[in-house]
C-alpha cells in the first residue's frame, strides 16, 4: 500500500525442490504418477503452514490404528518423526504408501467407498485402499519452493481433500471425487516445512495483543477519501473482515473503513509472511476501492507510537520501508493486482519502487498469497507460485510489521463515483496470516 506520508507430464526423470530442503526425498517420473520417497510433512495449498495430523502427541509419535481422523492442523515443530510426518513409500508402478511418523509406521487408508469418507491409519497389508499416486499438478518454480500434488487413491481414484475449504485446526482431510481445485493440491515439506513463529486464525474476537486498530481521519494517506474506524476492522466466524462503506455523499470524509496493523505486537524479520485472502463486495460494482495486504517497518514513525520499543523513521527510510504483497487496484476494473518493494531515495517521502508486479486474477476468488525474504532476493508467491523476486536492497534485515486495510480514492483508487450510493460496500476476508523461518 502505498503510503507517501509517515507512511502429469511425460518426461525424463527429474530433480525437483531438493535446492530448497523441499521433496527432500528421491523424486522420478512413473507410468502411473510421480515416484516420491521420504519423510514429508503434507500441507495443503490453501494453509501452507499446516500439516496432515492425527490426535495425539509426543516425540516420536504412533497412535496405531485409527479410524477416520486424520486432520489438519498447525505445525507443531516439535520433532523430526510424529503424528505430522509422514513416510511415503515408492512400491513401483506409480504406487505408493503413506505412513505416519516414519518407514515402519501405520499406513494411510481410506475407512470406506463414497465422498467424504475418512482417512486413518491401520496396519499395513498392501490393499488398494492404502495405495496412492502422486500426480504433480504445478511444477515448482525456479527457487524450488512449492510444488503442488494432486493424491489419489488407486482404488477408486477419488482425491485427498481439504473438507470443504476450511483451514481451522481440527478440519476433517477426506477422499472426494477429483473436483481439480485448491482443496485437493498438496505441498510435501521434505524438510518439515519453515518453522512457524506467528499465526492468527481470527477464531474469536480480534486479537488486540496482536493487532492495532487505526483510527485515523480521511485525507491521512495518499490522497484517500476514507476515515479509519476501529470498528469496521473486526473478527467473525474464524475470519478477519475489514469493511469499506459510504454514507452516500461524495468527496473526503464521506467513507468509512478499517485498518489494522501488527506494528509494535509482532514483527518480523526476514522469512516467510504470507496470508489467504479475498475481496467482495455489494452488487453493481464499488470501483476506487483499494483493499491491500502488505508490511511496513516496524520502526515507523506513525501510530501506535511506543518509546521503549518504536523509535521513529520516516516513510520509506531504513525502519519503516514497505513491501506489497497483495494490492487490489480496483479502479482498472478488476483487471488486476499488484505487488512491489519499496525503499527509500535518500529521505522522507522519496520512494524508490524496486520492482512492481500486475498480475490478473478472478476477483472474487480465495488467494493464497506471500513474500519469502532470503537469499538476497525478495520472491513473491500466488497460489504457492513464484511470481517474481527482486533484489533485497534495503529490505532484508528490517523488521516488518503486518498491515490489512481497504482504502477508498486516492492515488490506486481512482474516482469513486459508482461507489457513492447509500448502503454499498466493499470488503476483505482474511482466512489467516502467518509468518515462519527457516
Amino acid at each position: 500500500m502505498l503510503q507517501s506520508r509517515g507512511r502429469m507430464v511425460n518426461r525424463t526423470a527429474i530433480k525437483l525442490l531438493a535446492s530448497a530442503g523441499i521433496l527432500g526425498g528421491a523424486l522420478a517420473f512413473s507410468t502411473a504418477s510421480y515416484a516420491v520417497e521420504g519423510l514429508y510433512r503434507i500441507a495443503p495449498q490453501n494453509a501452507p503452514h499446516k500439516s496432515f495430523d492425527l490426535p495425539g502427541s509426543g516425540c516420536p509419535y504412533n497412535v496405531g490404528n485409527t479410524w477416520n481422523n486424520l486432520s489438519l492442523y498447525s505445525h507443531d515443530n516439535t520433532c523430526a518423526t510424529g503424528d505430522q510426518r509422514w513416510y511415503i513409500h515408492d512400491t513401483g508402478g506409480g504406487k505408493h504408501t503413506i505412513r505416519q511418523g516414519g518407514s515402519g509406521g501405520k499406513c494411510l487408508e481410506i475407512s470406506n467407498a463414497g465422498n467424504g469418507d475418512g482417512l486413518g491409519t491401520w496396519d499395513c497389508v498392501g490393499a488398494d485402499n492404502q495405495l496412492w499416486y502422486f500426480d504433480l499438478m504445478t511444477q515448482a518454480g525456479n527457487d524450488g519452493l512449492y510444488g503442488l500434488f494432486r493424491i489419489r487413491s488407486v482404488r477408486d481414484g477419488r482425491v485427498i481433500d481439504l473438507d470443504n475449504f476450511n483451514t481451522a485446526n481440527g478440519t476433517k482431510i477426506h477422499v472426494y471425487a477429483d473436483s481439480n481445485n485448491s482443496a485437493q493440491r498438496w505441498i510435501l515439506w521434505g524438510n518439515g516445512g519453515m518453522h512457524k513463529d506467528f499465526e492468527d486464525d481470527f477464531n474469536g474476537s480480534l486479537d488486540t495483543g496482536a493487532w492495532n486498530q487505526a483510527n485515523f481521519g480521511a485525507g491521512r494517506f495518499n490522497g484517500e477519501l476514507q476515515k479509519y474506524a476501529p470498528g469496521n476492522a473486526y473478527a467473525s466466524g474464524g475470519s478477519l473482515h475489514i469493511d469499506a462503506r459510504t454514507s452516500g455523499c461524495t468527496g473526503s470524509g464521506c467513507y468509512t473503513s478499517g485498518r489494522i496493523s501488527s506494528k509494535g505486537k509482532r514483527w518480523y524479520r526476514n522469512g516467510m509472511f504470507s496470508a489467504r485472502i479475498h475481496y467482495y463486495e455489494s452488487g453493481g460494482g464499488n470501483m476506487g476501492t483499494w483493499p491491500a495486504f502488505w508490511l511496513l517497518g516496524n520502526n515507523i514513525n506513525e501510530d501506535p507510537v511506543t518509546a521503549a520499543i518504536i523509535g521513529g523513521s520516516c516513510w520509506p527510510t531504513s525502519g519503516a520501508r514497505e513491501i506489497d504483497i497483495w494490492e487490489w487496484t480496483r479502479n482498472n476494473n478488476g483487471a488486476s493486482y499488484v505487488n512491489n518493494g519499496i525503499r527509500d531515495n535518500g529521505g522522507c517521502n522519496l520512494p524508490v519502487h524496486q520492482a512492481t508486479n500486475t498480475s490478473s486474477w478472478n476477483w472474487g476468488d480465495w488467494i493464497v498469497v506471500a513474500v519469502k525474504i532470503d537469499g538476497g532476493r525478495v520472491k513473491f508467491y500466488r497460489g504457492g507460485v513464484k511470481t517474481h523476486d527482486i533484489p533485497d536492497a534495503g529490505l532484508a534485515n528490517e523488521d516488518f510489521a503486518f498491515v490489512f486495510n481497504v482504502a477508498v480514492g486516492g492515488t490506486l483508487g481512482g474516482a469513486t463515483s459508482d461507489f457513492n450510493t447509500s448502503g454499498k460496500w466493499a470488503s476483505i476476508e482474511v482466512d489467516w496470516v502467518a509468518h515462519e523461518t527457516n
